[in-house]
């Protein structure tokens, strides 16, 4: 019972309020793992990893996710920042994926229930921070989207959810790195969806 009050409260906090508020981030933390964002399906707008002992996770000052389609690929740009504390170093995930050309967030929709083996050679993975961009060595990994799904304003699809979880382990500058407990609850939409 408590489930179904909670989905409608919900409901009618998202149908009374602006559609500015969808790119809000609500960070709710995972006792689980301290200081990730707590797994979720709800368009939380945040994402989370473990980076050895260190925290990689998305901030108020980032879009959580930028999705850029060009040239036959599609890359994935999870933006945040290394480290907990409040003004950590501005850090970034990036997934590229060969031969996925969708139109638009729409089409974003053909990723539900996708789990992307990261060694596969039509996905690569690279990592910015402050100073560069660094492509890595995959080892092993994987990144799962468990659940696409619309959110409807007024009827009408307004974004489109995105929900998994992922980990690999790579060699970046020469040393090796996991990258484990990754999460992320992401909205897009027309503003953080670029084709060129």
């Amino acid at each position: 019972m408590k489930k179904i009050f909670i989905a409608g409260t919900v409901f009618i906090l998202l149908a009374c309020s602006d559609e500015s508020e969808l790119k809000r981030s609500v960070f709710i933390n995972d006792p689980d793992a301290p200081g990730l964002p707590k797994y979720s399906e709800w368009g939380y707008n945040t994402f989370g990893a473990y980076y050895n002992r260190d925290i990689v996770v998305s901030n108020d000052y980032e879009v959580p996710v930028q999705v850029i389609q060009q040239t036959n690929a599609t890359t994935f740009q999870f933006k945040g920042q290394k480290g907990s504390n409040y003004w950590g170093d501005f850090f970034s995930i990036i997934l590229t994926i060969q031969d996925f050309n969708p139109s638009s967030y729409q089409d974003l929709m053909a990723l539900h229930q996708t789990v992307i083996d990261l060694t596969d050679d039509r996905y690569s993975v690279s990592i910015t921070d402050a100073t560069s961009t660094r492509s890595i060595q995959l080892l092993n990994g994987t990144f799962e989207i468990k659940r696409a799904q619309f959110l409807l304003v007024d009827g009408d699809p307004e974004e489109v959810i995105l929900s998994g979880v992922f980990e690999f382990q790579a060699i970046i500058d020469g040393e090796p790195v996991s990258i484990s407990e990754g999460r992320f609850d992401v909205g897009v939409g027309s503003y953080n969806f670029f084709k060129y």
